[in-house]
């Protein structure tokens, strides 16, 4: 939900401006863009207006950005460098496959990796593990 305002108009089916002892239920679902909301209800009046008899609030929290590698080199000295994207402030493992066929599992010595506030991280898989032809990496959600 932006910011901004919201109305919800009551109909008085009989146009006599009450609301004949009706009973009312209010539910607000949203998904937060920050971690605050202000959500205010009002009666018109205390003679005439809608009584309001429930409330419920839920706030969603948004989804996380999905994770995706941004950039993949290798320095000079054999290390692999995977740039990527992801949730602010989240460590992922980091796994490895030799062939797609044989399912990805730890690196030799376990490897994470995090993002700082903005999302933005950077694994660096040593040259000792980076050493066959051809290998496979998953930067992975932390189980």
């Amino acid at each position: 939900m932006d910011a901004g305002t919201s109305n919800v108009e009551w109909n008085d089916p009989d146009g006599d401006n009450t609301m004949d002892q009706r009973a009312f239920y209010v539910d607000v679902t949203y998904t937060a863009a920050s971690s605050s909301a202000t959500i205010t209800l009002k009666t018109l009046d205390d003679n005439n207006g809608p009584h309001l008899s429930a409330v419920t609030q839920q706030v969603m929290a948004a989804a996380p950005p999905a994770l995706k590698v941004t950039a993949v080199t290798r320095t000079p000295l054999g290390a692999i460098v995977i740039d990527f994207t992801g949730a602010p402030s989240t460590t992922y493992n980091v796994t490895k496959s030799p062939d797609l066929v044989v399912p990805f599992g730890p690196l030799t010595i376990p490897l994470t990796a995090g993002t700082d506030g903005a999302g933005v991280g950077q694994a660096i898989v040593p040259a000792t593990e980076a050493s066959e032809p051809k290998e496979f990496y998953r930067i992975e959600t932390q189980p």
